[in-house]
């Protein structure tokens, strides 16, 4: 029953039913977690793979049990939950997906995102309130020890670190490609990947550009990982590694790139550490050279995409380190500025949620 107190607010005068869609919506964000726990039960025990098997058919509570063993009580819980949520719908004693149940099942973009929220952030979201008072990490100490998440994804349980990693590559990957050309339209003898994780997208420069060297710029624990990946490739020799902790006060980076590249490694940082790390990428730039940031700038991307990338901040602020977030445009050509660039060209529509920003030092204007 709705409260008589909204009823009657003049906010609410013009119907009903508006009240009624925002109690609902309301009461959904009140028992999101259940949903998003039985959805994850139904994808973990199979259940909704028996669902997608049986498209046209359905499966009644009996037989679902039975497929699966799982007692029907089992069953019935789930699917009237499912039903609640609207991923499922019944006809007679039959249960069907409807299209949400669809995506819940076979889609990419939402599998990768229920691991993610599951296996790396869900235990450590409950620190929320203390990480945003404190401007730590507070829902760290759920997964480890670090003082940020980076210096511990190579020690993250197995499982955790491949949630963690396909999050991760899954929004930066699908860009790699359509932003190489953009890179060599200039010529580029030696590109420096600040932030380069597992080597990806060194990986992709160097099988196309014979004559490149990239060097790999990143916390020691990310470059053993990147090591590890590449040290039997045949362009092995054109890859070299600088490790290094960009927080620390005397923290330097290599000179001599015409092309410095950094792929969501601006959101790993608070706004005075970016400008910080920007300035010292200035410095690694000869003459003439540019400055690449592909980013996830949620003001930039399409809805559903942004939706999951707002919805991501949170877990900077919990979980990774405390202190930044994902950034819109106007923020990062803020702090670029600052740091002595400007920005040459933006290219949006990269990949599923990413924008490519062009910049060069103020001095080669």
């Amino acid at each position: 029953m709705l409260d008589s107190a909204f009823n009657q607010s003049p906010r609410f005068a013009p119907g009903r039913q508006n009240l009624e869609e925002a109690m609902l919506e309301a009461q959904k964000l009140a028992f999101a977690p259940v949903s998003f726990m039985v959805c994850m039960a139904m994808k973990r025990m199979g259940i909704l793979a028996a669902l997608e098997e049986s498209v046209g058919d359905g499966l009644s509570i009996g037989a679902a049990a039975e497929r699966l063993d799982l007692s029907p009580y089992a069953i019935r819980v789930l699917f009237e939950s499912a039903l609640a949520m609207g991923a499922l719908r019944q006809q007679d004693d039959q249960f069907h997906l409807t299209k949400l149940g669809h995506v819940l099942a076979m889609d990419t973009m939402t599998a990768v995102n229920f691991d993610f929220i599951y296996d790396v952030c869900f235990k450590g979201l409950f620190h929320l309130e203390e990480a945003l008072k404190t401007g730590q990490p507070a829902g760290l100490k759920e997964l480890g020890p670090w003082p940020t998440l980076y210096e511990g994804i190579s020690e993250l349980p197995e499982h955790i670190r491949q949630s963690w990693l396909a999050f991760d590559h899954y929004y930066s990957d699908s860009a790699f490609a359509a932003a190489l050309p953009m890179i060599f339209a200039e010529e580029v003898h030696h590109l420096l990947d600040i932030g380069g994780n597992t080597g990806r997208f060194a990986r992709s420069c160097l099988t196309t550009r014979s004559q490149l060297k990239v060097t790999i710029a990143d916390l020691p624990s990310q470059i053993g990982l990147a090591e590890a990946q590449t040290h039997e490739e045949p362009w092995r020799q054109r890859l070299s590694y600088h490790p290094v902790d960009l927080l620390a006060p005397h923290a330097t980076l290599p000179s001599g790139f015409q092309a410095v590249w950094m792929s969501q490694f601006l959101v790993c940082f608070g706004e005075e550490d970016v400008v910080r790390i920007l300035q010292l990428a200035r410095s690694s730039l000869t003459p003439g050279g540019r400055l690449f940031i592909l980013d996830t700038f949620w003001d930039r991307q399409p809805k559903v995409p942004a939706y999951c990338l707002l919805q991501t901040s949170p877990y900077f602020t919990a979980i990774a380190n405390g202190q930044s977030k994902m950034y819109d445009t106007r923020t990062i050509v803020r702090l670029t500025h600052q740091a002595g660039f400007r920005l040459e060209n933006i290219i949006d529509n990269l990949g599923i949620s990413h924008s490519l920003m062009v910049l060069r030092p103020h001095q080669d204007s």
